[in-house]
């Protein structure tokens, strides 16, 4: 028990074990090979994969399909269920959203706003925050934790709780009071269940959705995985020139910690996953600990978890990492589903160093306290550094430094002790071949370190420097080659090639160095993945025919010869272009006499590029007639020949079976480099079987890139006509030169496998200098040999780049200095030089020429890093070649340069070109230096659209350019979204400000492109020509990415604003003669039947086994349904086993018992795609015969449109969702940071009394100070028009203003005095608080009484009209006596601060109230009441319109009660419980006139939450100082008080009861919660709100009217107007969210809108003058479309505009000509109809 840490040192060697467990883990991503140390990070797709549609289904298919996802309600049932029940028991019986968010969050559920309601919303059937407790916990009992919303019954049971089901009949009822929330709730409830625009039917632009899917998913896996790995990569990481390399360790870690139970710690170590250490605690308080070892870097980490544990199993992990235990940081939260079984991915392609890693249990499955862990896997790789001399090598080095002197000193005396020293080691060098003595042989002496063998080699080169003989400089090559030393061999060849005539005994160095190379390549061949391309005889059965040779595993039919056939030849190939070296086969032959009893394999080439069978089985008939004996004999002969005299019409590969054995291994004589391999059977065991029999057979080697010139000779021609022991130093040089170019190829190879390799091939001293020299002296010589060295010598430099260049990328990321020698400098300068004459000479050559010459491009075109060593060089001299590299009279060694460049930051290095800085490093960028760099870039490209469309075919660096645009673009749209991504907030402004600038910038640059393109080509023949285009290319990618970001906090206005000008440009681009689309873009989209995309076959075993839980996940990207065929004999346990199948709506469909039923159909077609799961499930008795079934996945074709629709319907799709995110008001940067209101605060100003008939409605211009707003809104121009200047209100405000212990002074003076002594009837109560703030405030509060009360403030106006002449009432008094009484409020409140003072339990809540005193009190009370004052007077307006907005309910409110209108009915507010007879019960929503109160307010995304919004508080929220209601009135207390209301005299009401509107302004200035601030930035934001949504209404107008020509029916108006609607769950009331913006901007916004909505009108009513009956799905979705934008929340004052279009009469004629929109029609008629009439 506890969680004392325990330790464990077991070793994780088991990781190749429990790999294979539990019948499924189709999901999860458990990889077979150990990651090597080259694995890149992951990088952004390639341009095919996005942009071509075949490439693009390709890359989709290759995604991980994401495990199986869980709803937030099904993952908490457990918790919610006993939350529930506790409710109950407690008597309360309703929850609100508020309420089930805390409950989940305090579980850390960790999730959004929005999946917290769209959780509740499942329950929520009224949509008002509120939902029975009840009928909540009968909902979870009968959905078993099951996505609520993807089952059937979800509707029924929503149906069942709505309230308004019965309540639609009460529509018809006469008491219109209960009528009007009756309608306002039905209102809410059709909004709140409209249908979404994603579900629209327009077959057309299926596959346009289906590729965009597919494109975000791509795309979105490849950012993800940026994201995580910048998430996992501390800043430190950053590679240190001295930091060698990183070495792959078993064992990353030093030990384990675990919570509890240490003596279990093996059973997550050992590899078997049957085992498990289970934890012993309190739930939420186990981990496990990794103590890592210095300098290893994690790479991957997994745990193994059984979902038959149940309550054991783990639901949510988190990794923590840190330096030390107590301070860790969180770098991965990972939520396992319930129904996984197998190894599940924590971490991988990681970067972590730190030095403890934790995984955290957070969660059990149903809550359960402990957890069961079945394995752990950690995989990591240990940084080595570069090491100085260690004490066993200098204490060698001394000893030898010893002898060596000693040598050295006789030489002098006695010259024939070099001799003997040369003759010593030469007889050594026998016994020493070929990287014996590197550090990669097993051979190797651990005494002979590289440091030691330096020390043997400097000596050897000095006693040897007085002779240079034949002997001499074999001895030091040979030394060489031992060591496996590189330079050194260069250097020891450099010496040869002065002597290349001169004779050489180095037959056996030539043979060991054969040797050697022939035994790496059978050692380290890879399996091969050939396809069989022919076979000379037939199978005996379909299901036994040659296809079966390459069939694993080998039990299995394999393949028999057709009877009478006892011989066979079978052709294989890599299927492509490349070829291959095979190194080995490994045959299988069938058991008794039909088995293969020998055979010959050939590798060869072809010079026919067509493969014809039959052409290749003539080439070999000579072997056809060989049986044993002929075998034997050939392999007799062949004793004691070379392998080199094979050629490719002989075998280099035999075999013969004995009796006894099955397989064979056939190691080849000659690997050599082929595209086709042959492998005949020559005969049978037995000579009486009637046919052959061959089991299988596996082939190793390598593959190849396939050389269209023949191999070079590496033996010159004398020794070639020679047999003697001797050779020639030109064949000496060539034969190394080819020995040390293919280890350093394969090497190469080995690397970018990711694999682990050992390198035999020793690097140090390596540069380009040496390079140099040795290539300088090959081309002075003119020989032929000397020619194929400097190839051979160019194809070794190319595979010693990665060597050359590694420590210059390690300068370039710290931008450091070059590193380089100033030789080696020169030396890359004159090799550049000299590369650049060779490949521009233009004269005629002999074969080793010109197969120099494409050596000599090769390395041109890779060389970049290593001929320009800085970055910045690099840089410079590309944009110096930009200018003018797309002129054709270019030298070919220049477009070889700038491919080069272009191809070196395409790949390597795409952040270098733009200088983009680390995330530490943000401050040190510059946006002008990289924009400049995006501007050259674009420049080129519209230099290459006018060499396009002048010659129709793209140029030699046009492909490269392609692939440095997409990488340069990308990588700076990929480096945006990290920062956006990331919680740094000067990150994000500096990514929203580049993003902005860069869109901006390639916006006009692509609008002048196309502008002059269209002066001289039309739309037509621009998009034929551009279509390979780096231009087209870059808009599209642009506009996918932004796709991707419009979900972020980017300029969301500014960019539409940007993109809506392309409109005009894009359609005149794919539109035909007559304006619109081109007809043959126009048919393409219109597909036939799909088809099949994908299939499998899923199979249980038979009878299956008990206890099963298997999930399969079957993924297609793009397609729209799939058909599942059972097997006539699937039958399960009736009731208790099933299938279960889950389409991509969540849909559930279950099947047991037998196939062929009623309830398990045959066939089934789940018609939502692109997803299937599966689930197959049974208990612990009684099993059947299980399942077989076939998936078939079915979806439209690739369909190849033009670049020109594709960028039109992108550019369409990206302007609708940023509209719809600019009116769903989620941005922050939208409006400006400043311009956040917190939602309490929001919440608090908006369900105020006072929001109404005051706040809501604009400030005077004229009294705005703006030292009182936080952020002074732009007002327009129009408001401050037509507003009467009013001498009482500048009465009002300086009495408010004005200090009264100081006489009054100014125009008004004799006024305030008068007015004060016949307002203070009763002596102020100074006695209670006293001062002169205190008075003041007293002063202010009673100003701001006045100013609201409309019948006081009219008496006012003539009291000061008149000069003070007319008498003020005895109201004026009572109302001050109301504003001296907060004199008694001040004393109120500071007693009860003191009190808190006291109260230790509340201390931590006091420290606001410590600072409550009168005179902080009064200065609040002022500055309302001056806030008050600001607003204008009720009744009056800047213009007409201002009047037409107040609703009965705020006139009657500030009326006194004399002057009210009667009811029509009694309602049970009018008889709210009152504190005494004399005090009057506040307003209801009720006391309005009928017909006016119409205008529903619905819930606000950006405002009131969901729960302050219901029914009885929508119009008339109560203030927080007014009591609660009591239960309601029965009928029995209801005539009562009426007949008391009869009988009774009414008492004389008071001015309080006279004038509501005075409680509601005295609540306002007492209320703590609500400060004038707030109300100020309340309204700044509903301005800045209101002013965006008009500039967005604008600019969809003008988009919808550019794109709606000729007319509304294409798709690309169609794809914007639907991505328009997805705001409207968001944003169904265009201006109830928004009130407070003002009068005018109120107006101008509902006349845009009403614009935008009579567009669709005139559009769909002039429909029928199309004549065109293939745009009626386009019709049927601008109905749909027109119907959502009139579904909303409308004011009375619309009905005009209802009557200019002729709304019913629309309805009607739309509900008859196009009957798929019925439902929608009749729910929105009945909104409409139900607002209107009410």
């Amino acid at each position: 028990m506890g969680n004392a840490p325990s330790h464990s040192s077991e070793d994780e060697a088991a990781a190749a074990g429990g790999e294979g467990w539990g019948p499924h883990q189709d999901w999860a991503a458990v990889s077979g090979t150990t990651p090597g140390p080259g694995v890149a990070a992951p990088a952004l797709p390639p341009a095919a994969a996005l942009l071509e549609p075949a490439r693009l289904r390709e890359a989709a298919a290759a995604l991980l399909p994401t495990p199986p996802c869980e709803s937030l309600v099904s993952r908490h049932r457990g918790a919610l269920f006993r939350w529930l029940e506790e409710r109950l028991g407690r008597g309360e019986e309703s929850v609100t959203l508020e309420q089930f968010r805390e409950l989940l969050e305090a579980r850390g559920a960790g999730c959004s706003s929005e999946q917290f309601e769209e959780a509740f919303a499942q329950f929520d059937a009224e949509g008002d925050g509120t939902v029975d407790a009840e009928n909540m916990l009968e909902a979870l009992k009968n959905s078993s934790g099951a996505n609520l919303q993807g089952e059937l019954s979800h509707i029924i049971r929503q149906l069942q709780a709505c309230s308004l089901v019965p309540g639609f009949t009460d529509i018809f009822s006469e008491s219109k009071e209960g009528l009007d929330i009756h309608s306002s709730m039905i209102l809410r409830f059709l909004h709140r269940n409209r249908l979404s625009s994603a579900v629209m039917p327009y077959p057309m632009l299926e596959h346009c959705n289906n590729m965009c899917t597919m494109r975000s998913s791509v795309l979105k896996e490849s950012l993800d995985q940026l994201v995580q790995k910048e998430k996992e990569s501390p800043g430190d990481l950053t590679r240190s020139p001295e930091m060698d390399k990183l070495k792959s360790v078993a064992k990353c870690y030093a030990y384990i910690e675990t919570s509890s139970n240490s003596a279990d710690i093996d059973k997550m170590t050992n590899g078997e996953t049957s085992s498990y250490w289970q934890s012993d605690g309190s739930a939420c308080s186990h981990w496990i600990r990794l103590k890592m070892k210095p300098d290893v870097v994690l790479r991957h980490l997994s745990i193994a978890v059984a979902a038959t544990d149940q309550s054991y199993m783990p639901q949510q992990v988190t990794v923590a990492v840190g330096r030390n235990a107590s301070d860790l940081q969180e770098v991965r939260d990972v939520h396992i589903p319930s129904n996984v079984t197998g190894y599940v991915t924590l971490l991988e392609n990681a970067n972590v160093s730190q030095l403890y890693v934790q995984i955290n249990i957070k969660r059990c499955l149903s809550d359960g306290c402990d957890t069961r862990i079945h394995g752990l896997r950690a995989v990591g790789f240990q940084r080595v550094k570069k090491s100085g001399v260690s004490v066993s090598d200098a204490s060698a080095i001394w000893y030898w430094s010893l002898l060596t002197s000693l040598v050295t000193a006789s030489m002098e005396t006695n010259p024939a002790f070099v001799q003997t020293v040369l003759h010593n080691t030469q007889k050594a060098l026998r016994h020493m071949p070929p990287l014996s003595l590197s550090p990669g042989s097993t051979d190797f002496s651990t005494f002979l370190s590289p440091n030691v063998l330096e020390e043997v080699d400097s000596f050897l080169i000095r006693i040897t420097s007085c002779c240079s003989t034949p002997e001499v400089e074999l001895t030091l090559l040979a030394f060489a080659l031992a060591r496996g030393s590189v330079a050194k061999v260069m250097s020891s060849l450099c010496t040869i090639t002065d002597h290349l005539d001169t004779q050489y005994d180095a037959s056996s160095l030539i043979l060991s160095m054969a040797s050697v190379r022939q035994n790496l390549l059978l050692k380290y061949g890879k399996p091969l993945q050939l396809t069989l391309q022919a076979c000379d005889v037939k199978g005996k059965e379909d299901k036994s025919g040659p296809e079966n040779l390459l069939v694993e595993p080998w039990t299995r039919d394999g393949f028999l010869t057709e009877t009478g056939k006892t011989r066979a030849s079978t052709i294989f190939s890599t299927g492509t272009e490349s070829a291959f070296q095979v190194t080995q086969i490994r045959i299988m032959v069938r058991r008794g006499g039909i088995g293969a009893q020998c055979g010959l394999v050939f590798a060869y080439n072809s010079s026919s590029d067509k493969f014809c069978a039959e052409e290749h089985f003539k080439r070999f008939e000579k072997y056809d007639k060989w049986k044993l004996q002929e075998l034997r004999q050939f392999v007799k002969s062949r004793i004691g020949c070379s392998s080199d005299d094979l050629g490719e019409d002989d075998p280099i590969g035999w075999f013969e079976l004995e009796e006894e054995w099955d397989e064979a291994d056939v190691k080849l004589q000659q690997c050599r480099v082929a595209k086709y391999l042959m492998v005949k059977f020559l005969c049978t065991r037995q000579e009486s079987a009637e046919r052959l029999g061959v089991q299988g057979l596996t082939i190793s080697g390598y593959l190849r890139p396939a050389r269209a010139e023949a191999e070079q000779s590496v033996t010159c021609a004398h020794c070639r006509k020679d047999t003697e022991e001797s050779v020639c130093g030109a064949t000496l040089l060539l034969r190394t030169l080819q020995f040390i170019q293919q280890l350093a190829h394969d090497l190469v190879q080995q690397k970018e496998s990711g694999l682990k390799y050992k390198s035999f091939l020793d690097f140090a001293g390596l540069d380009l200098q040496i390079f140099w020299n040795f290539y300088s002296k090959l081309k002075q010589n003119p020989r032929e040999e000397c020619v194929s060295a400097q190839t051979l010598l160019l194809q070794l430099l190319q595979s010693c780049f990665s060597v050359l260049q590694g420590d210059v990328l390690a300068a370039s990321e710290e931008e450091k200095a070059p590193i380089q020698s100033p030789k080696g400098v020169e030396a890359a300068k004159e090799l550049y030089t000299h590369l650049c004459d060779v490949v521009d000479k233009v004269d005629g050559d002999s074969v080793p020429m010109e197969i120099l010459k494409q050596e000599v491009r090769n390395t041109l075109l890779n060389g970049a890093a290593i001929f320009f060593p800085n970055r910045q060089t690099r840089r410079n001299h590309l944009f110096t070649m930009m200018k003018n590299v797309t002129e054709q009279e270019h030298k070919q060694s220049l477009q070889l340069t700038f491919r080069s460049l272009c191809t070196y930051f395409s790949d390597k290095d795409p952040g270098g070109l733009l200088l983009l800085p680390e995330k530490n490093d943000l401050a040190k960028m510059n946006i002008s230096e990289v924009l400049a760099v995006m501007d050259t870039l674009v420049s080129v490209a519209a230099r290459e659209c006018e060499l396009l469309m002048l010659s129709g075919a793209p140029g030699e660096v046009g492909s490269v350019l392609f692939s440095l645009f997409w990488s340069v673009q990308g990588s700076l749209l990929s480096w945006c979204y990290l920062q956006l991504k990331s919680t740094d907030s000067g990150a994000k402004d500096l990514a929203v400000d580049l993003i902005e600038k860069y869109v901006g910038q390639f916006l006009a640059s692509m609008r002048a492109i196309l502008e002059s393109l269209f002066s001289q080509y039309s739309g037509k023949t621009i998009v034929e020509r551009l279509c390979n285009s780096v231009f087209s290319m870059a808009a599209r990618q642009l506009v996918i990415f932004l796709l991707d970001f419009c979900t972020l906090d980017i300029p969301h206005c500014v960019l539409l604003r940007e993109f809506s000008v392309l409109t005009e440009l894009l359609k005149k681009l794919c539109s035909g003669p007559e304006g619109g689309l081109r007809k043959l873009d126009v048919e393409t989209w219109q597909q036939e039947q799909p088809v099949v995309l994908h299939t499998w076959t899923k199979e249980s075993a038979h009878n299956y086994e008990n206890n099963c839980h298997e999930v399969s996940v079957f993924v297609s990207p793009g397609a729209t349904y799939f058909e599942v065929e059972f097997d006539d004999r699937c039958e399960t346990e009736k009731r208790y086993d099933y299938l279960e199948f889950t389409d991509a709506r969540g849909r559930k469909t279950r099947y047991d018992t037998k196939v062929g039923t009623d309830k398990w159909p045959k066939k089934v077609t789940f018609k939502a795609g692109p997803r299937l799961q599966f689930l197959f499930h049974s208990d612990s008795s009684h099993n059947e015969w299980g399942y077989k079934f076939t998936v078939t996945a079915c979806g439209l074709p690739d369909v190849a449109v033009s670049w020109g629709l594709d960028l039109q319907l992108l550019v369409s799709r990206l302007m609708g969702r940023l509209a719809s995110q600019c009116m769903a008001l989620k941005s922050v940067r939208q409006l400006g940071s400043n311009m956040v209101v917190p939602q309490a605060k929001m919440a608090l100003v908006l369900s105020s009394p006072l929001w109404k008939p005051v706040f809501r409605h604009q400030v005077c211009p004229e009294l705005e100070l703006e030292a009182s707003w936080p952020t002074h809104p732009h007002r327009n121009s129009k408001e401050v028009k037509n507003i009467p200047d009013d001498p009482c209100r500048h009465f009002l405000l300086d009495f408010a203003q004005s200090e009264p212990a100081q006489n009054f002074c100014g125009p008004y003076s004799e006024l305030f005095k008068g007015f004060i002594q016949a307002c203070r009837k009763q002596a102020p109560k100074t006695d209670i608080v006293a001062g002169s703030t205190i008075d003041q405030a007293v002063n202010a509060t009673f100003a701001a009484l006045v100013y609201r009360t409309p019948d006081l403030y009219e008496k006012l106006q003539k009291y000061v009209n008149s000069g003070g002449k007319i008498a003020l009432s005895e109201e004026f008094a009572q109302v001050y006596s109301l504003a001296d009484g907060i004199r008694i409020w001040m004393l109120e409140m500071k007693q009860k601060s003191l009190m808190s003072l006291g109260n230790e339990a509340e201390e931590k809540h006091s420290s606001e109230a410590t600072e409550v005193n009168p005179e902080s009190l009064a200065k609040e009370c002022i500055e309302k009441s001056l806030l008050l004052l600001k607003f204008l007077p009720t009744g009056i307006s800047s213009k007409e319109s201002c009047e037409k907005l107040e609703t009965a309910d705020e006139t009657s409110h500030l009326q006194p009660l004399n002057k009210r209108q009667r009811t029509s009915s009694v309602v049970e507010e009018h008889f709210q419980a009152s504190v005494s007879p004399t005090e009057a019960a506040p307003p209801a929503t009720g006391d309005q006139s009928p017909g006016l109160g119409t205008q529903p307010k619905l819930p606000s995304s950006s405002g009131l939450p969901a729960a302050d919004v219901s029914p009885a508080t929508a119009e008339e929220p109560l203030s927080p100082s007014t009591p609660t209601r009591r239960p309601p009135f029965t009928r029995g207390r209801l005539r009562l008080l009426s007949f008391r209301s009869m009988e009774e005299a009414r008492l004389v009401p008071t001015v309080k009861e006279k004038y509501p509107v005075l409680k509601d302004v005295m609540d306002f200035i007492k209320d703590q919660s609500l400060s004038h601030r707030s109300v100020v930035k309340v309204l700044s934001l509903r301005k800045a709100q209101a002013q965006s949504i008009l500039e967005v209404l604008k600019i969809t107008q003008h988009c919808a009217e550019s794109l709606g020509q000729p007319h509304c029916f294409h798709p690309p108006f169609i794809l914007f107007l639907l991505e328009l609607l997805t705001c409207q769950k968001d944003f169904t009331n265009y201006f109830g969210h928004l009130e407070g913006c003002g009068a005018d901007l109120h107006k101008e916004i509902r006349d845009t809108y009403y614009q935008l909505v009579l567009f669709l009108v005139k559009a769909v009513k002039g429909f029928s003058s199309l004549n065109d009956r293939s745009l009626l799905p386009a019709l049927s979705c601008v109905q749909t479309a027109l119907l959502h934008l009139l579904d909303m929340g409308w004011e009375p004052n619309d009905l005009a505009f209802f009557v200019d279009i002729q709304l019913p009469d629309l309805l009607m004629k739309m509900s008859q000509e196009n009957i798929s929109v019925h439902d929608s029609v009749i729910r929105c008629t009945c909104s409409l109809l139900a607002t209107v009439t009410c």
